[in-house]
C-alpha cells in the first residue's frame, strides 16, 4: 500500500516538476510544443502496449484476444461520450460552432474537466498494473506515465496564462 501511495506521489509530482519547467520557459514555441507531445504520446502508447494490451491477451486466456478488442473499444466509447459531454475550449473562442450541453462552463473549469479527464485513465491504468499483483509491471506503467506527464505539465502553463488564470 506504501508503494502505491508514493507511486501516485511520483506521478503527480512529475506533473507539478513538468509545470515548473513551464513557469520557467513561459515563452515556449510551438514547434518545441508539438516535440515534448510526440515524446510523451510515444512514451503512452509503449506503456499501454507493453504494460497494459500485451499483459492483457496473457491473462485473458483462450477469450484474450477478445477481452482486450472489447477493452479497447469500451474505453474507445467512454472517451468519445466524455467528448460529446464535455465543451472545448473553441467554443468559448467561436473558432467553431459545435454544440455541447454545457456550454456555460468557465474557462478555468473547462481546464479542470480536461485534466481530470485527462488523469482518470492514467490512474486506472496504473490501478489495473498494481491489481495484477506484479508489482514491476505497475512500476513500468507508472514509470510511463510519470515520464508522460513531465512534458505535458510543461506545455499546459502557457495556455493557462494566455487564457487568463493567474498561476
Amino acid at each position: 500500500m506504501e508503494l502505491v501511495l508514493l507511486t501516485a506521489l511520483g506521478v503527480g509530482g512529475a506533473t507539478v516538476f513538468g509545470a515548473l519547467i513551464g513557469f520557467i520557459f513561459k515563452k515556449i514555441s510551438h514547434r518545441f510544443s508539438d516535440i515534448v507531445l510526440s515524446f510523451a504520446a510515444g512514451v503512452m502508447l509503449a506503456a499501454a502496449v507493453l504494460g497494459l494490451i500485451i499483459p492483457s491477451l496473457e491473462y485473458g486466456g483462450k477469450f484474450g484476444i477478445l477481452i482486450t478488442v472489447a477493452g479497447i473499444f469500451a474505453g474507445a466509447v467512454c472517451l468519445n461520450i466524455i467528448d460529446k459531454l464535455v465543451p472545448h475550449l473553441h467554443k468559448f473562442v467561436g473558432d467553431e460552432a459545435e454544440s455541447h450541453n454545457n456550454a456555460n462552463l468557465s474557462r478555468v473549469l473547462l481546464f479542470v474537466l480536461a485534466i481530470a479527464i485527462h488523469n482518470l485513465p492514467e490512474g486506472i491504468a496504473a490501478g489495473v498494473g498494481f491489481g495484477s499483483g506484479d508489482t514491476t509491471q505497475a512500476l513500468i506503467i507508472a514509470g510511463g506515465i510519470a515520464l508522460q506527464n513531465i512534458p505535458e505539465g510543461m506545455v499546459i502553463i502557457a495556455p493557462m496564462l494566455a487564457a487568463g488564470i493567474s498561476p
